[in-house]
């Protein structure tokens, strides 16, 4: 199994308390404000470098102290010519507004922010402006366990039922109308949206179709598609499933619906890639 690793210092050097404007990249379009409860194991991954803070993609938390991302979220400083900042960090929070925070939220025993230890990024990652397949997947060992309960993986048997026409749901932080990257200028807060499954190929699919359906758009990279499948007890709530990761679209204002990376085309890379964690030191839970 191929991955490429990042091993990540922890300690902050000290900074007095003060308030940040977040900068934004983008995300869901024809969606609506949800609160951290709603998918609540969707998290905004962010990038610090010294005072200044970017958030840059969505994150799905799958093990108390692991989540899922795209690779090419992670991929700038992965790449062996890159060399991490001394005072660079990735962090990870649930929280529904990013548009301001305090420096103090970044410290270690924080209950909103969570920095990232460790990546593994998948080792047949290519850039999605190549031809495919992309492999779009990347795993963010956290520093400490979240409380947060993680997303269930949707699982290969499962994924008979993941068919074009199917409910989806979707979730992202910041633009949420259509233009090109970068003219539309929205908070960085988190969105969700019912929308469907358009297409499928053996490793991707595709979320809503026109502008006129709910689809996410370029910093939503990273975030998560959910399913719901038929309960198989009587009576039983419909199980809710991790299905999609968001890689990319084909056009340059968000006017169709973009491409997920399938979680369950990646499901046994994820679990070995979660175990590899545990014997190279990477998670600080290996329960």
């Amino acid at each position: 199994m191929k991955t490429q690793a990042l091993f990540l210092v922890l300690l902050l050097s000290g900074c007095g308390p003060h308030e940040t404007v977040i900068s934004s990249h983008e995300a869901i379009i024809n969606g609506e404000s949800c609160t951290e409860q709603q998918f609540p194991a969707s998290l905004e991954l962010i990038r610090r470098v010294g005072e200044s803070v970017a958030s840059l993609c969505g994150a799905t938390l799958i093990a108390p102290d692991v989540a899922l991302t795209a690779a090419h979220c992670v991929a700038e400083f992965m790449m062996p010519t890159s060399t991490l900042p001394d005072d660079f960090r990735y962090y990870v929070t649930p929280r529904a507004d990013m548009q301001t925070y305090s420096s103090e939220e970044f410290d270690s025993d924080s209950t909103t922010m969570i920095a990232v230890h460790a990546i593994l990024m998948h080792g047949g990652y290519s850039q999605i402006r190549s031809p495919g397949p992309h492999h779009d997947m990347a795993l963010l060992f956290l520093s400490r366990r979240s409380s947060i309960p993680p997303a269930q993986l949707i699982t290969p048997q499962e994924a008979n039922h993941l068919i074009p026409g199917l409910t989806a749901y979707i979730v992202g932080w910041g633009q949420q109308a259509i233009g090109l990257k970068g003219t539309v200028n929205t908070p960085p807060t988190k969105h969700c949206a019912s929308t469907f499954v358009n297409a499928l190929t053996q490793l991707e699919m595709q979320l809503g179709s026109s502008e006129y359906s709910a689809h996410k758009c370029f910093g939503d990279s990273g975030g998560a598609t959910y399913v719901q499948f038929e309960p198989t007890v009587l009576g039983a709530a419909p199980p809710l499933r991790f299905a999609g990761v968001t890689s990319y679209g084909k056009d340059n204002d968000c006017r169709k619906g973009g491409f997920d990376t399938r979680v369950d085309a990646y499901y046994d890379w994820i679990q070995q890639t979660m175990q590899e964690g545990c014997e190279k030191g990477y998670r600080v839970s290996c329960d």
